[in-house]
């Protein structure tokens, strides 16, 4: 197929489109309904006739003019091949731009077709001078924090501005309570600050290209009584209020003092087996700023359990030793007596296996069982078709296998301590 001199950087692909009357060398891949758009519009991508399948899989993007062919921007698929346009999103902010006609993916994770220029004329990047917050200097703890803008606050491509509330004194790529800011808004509501005491408010620019950048910052005076400051933990102590319970019920965890986290940090609860390791933090709940007490998550099976209070960033602050009772029956289930059988060991294609166990399945409070339908050889670590093994179950029925062949029933226990435990196996065969 002859190729004009505009096209030798494409040697290695066939022309892509077919149009009557229209030769290869004037014809290209697409064409743009308009080459300028405003901010934020549909941008059309025009096919002149199919693309050929030889060449799939095909996908168009919209990158900021000069970026490298490996960019991506604002990406989709072209999975109709029919010569049907495909539209994208325009950048909302002022500037040239290129769109991109890429094939042959996944066996080249780039290979520009074609590119055609397009102009954004919709809003202007905000002026240094303009990227500065108004607001408030005191408000109540718990309260939302409003932010105002003297302009409408407007990003240069490919980058966000965010605001931050975060205590006095922090380092500048300390996050607090923060918000992404919409492009052109002007003012942001904000989390509440969970304690009492000198904060600031920062506006940050050019994210992902810089994790922190502070363009301006605000002092904040955040007001509330004496129990609002940020809780030390060495003057916290926590007790359970019975330090046994059958299971089915929750344990309640009291404090001594009200539990003030630093704004942007938390507390929280953990209840695990006490077989479990040490680093295995089990079920969680979140503790509200300002709570006395909560209520562990509910333990699944009977036996020791421990149950620890946090503090951001993984804290340890307090374990406490919890013993929860209840018939035999809902002890963690013995992995040495367990057994797993199917329905059949032989299905046809598009029928689901049914699994049973010799026994109601109970996990260690913090665990679970999960059952996988993969293809016989594969790796114990892959995972294929798989369902969580609902607590109590005898039984359930598994996901369908893709195609007929061989493949293997696995019986995991102990997800997440171990990613993969297969503690039984069976061999199914799909005709």
């Amino acid at each position: 197929m002859k190729l004009g001199s505009k096209w030798v950087a494409l040697a290695a692909c066939s022309v892509v489109v077919a149009v009557a009357g229209a030769s290869a060398e004037d014809t290209p891949p697409f064409t743009l309904a308009q080459e300028t758009v405003a901010g934020g519009k549909a941008v059309e991508i025009r096919f002149p006739g199919p693309l050929d399948p030889a060449h799939k899989r095909y996908w168009v993007c919209l990158v900021p003019k000069g970026e490298a062919d490996s960019s991506f921007g604002t990406w989709s698929y072209v999975d109709d091949l029919s010569g049907k346009s495909v539209t994208l999103k325009a950048p909302e902010v002022d500037g040239e731009y290129e769109v991109r006609l890429h094939s042959n993916y996944p066996d080249k994770s780039h290979n520009v077709l074609h590119r055609a220029a397009l102009k954004v004329s919709g809003l202007t990047p905000t002026k240094p001078e303009g990227m500065r917050l108004v607001g408030e200097e005191v408000v109540a703890v718990d309260a939302p924090i409003t932010v105002k803008f003297p302009a409408a606050l407007v990003p240069e491509a490919e980058v966000k501005f965010w605001v931050a509330v975060v205590p006095a004194g922090a380092k500048d790529e300390v996050q607090g309570v923060w918000r992404m800011v919409p492009t052109a808004a002007t003012e942001l509501t904000l989390p509440a600050a969970t304690a009492s005491g000198p904060h600031e408010i920062r506006l940050h620019s050019n994210y992902p290209k810089q994790s922190a950048n502070v363009v301006h910052r605000l002092e904040l005076k955040v007001t509330g009584p004496p129990d609002t400051l940020a809780t030390p933990l060495a003057e916290i102590k926590a007790s359970l209020e019975r330090t046994s319970v059958d299971v089915g019920a929750k344990a309640k965890l009291n404090f001594n003092v009200r539990l003030r986290p630093v704004t942007g940090q938390r507390f929280w609860i953990s209840i695990a087996h006490a077989d479990l390791p040490e680093s295995s933090q089990g079920l969680t709940a979140p503790i509200t700023p300002g709570a006395q007490s909560v209520e562990a998550p509910l333990a699944i099976s009977t036996g020791k359990h421990r149950v620890r209070l946090y503090a951001s960033p993984n804290t340890v602050v307090a374990t406490l030793e919890l013993e929860v009772t209840g018939p035999p029956g809902k002890a963690p289930t013995s992995l040495e007596s367990l057994e797993l059988s199917l329905a059949s060991a032989k299905i046809k294609a598009g029928e689901a296996p049914v699994a049973s166990f010799n026994a109601t399945l109970y996990p260690r409070t913090g665990e679970k069982f999960w059952v996988t339908v993969i293809e016989k050889g594969k790796a114990d670590s892959e995972w294929g078709s798989y369902l969580y093994v609902p607590v109590g179950a005898k039984g359930l029925e598994l996901g369908k296998p893709a195609a007929a062949g061989a493949y293997e029933v696995r019986l995991h226990a102990n997800y997440p301590s171990k990613s993969n435990n297969v503690v039984k196996r069976l061999e199914l065969t799909v005709e």
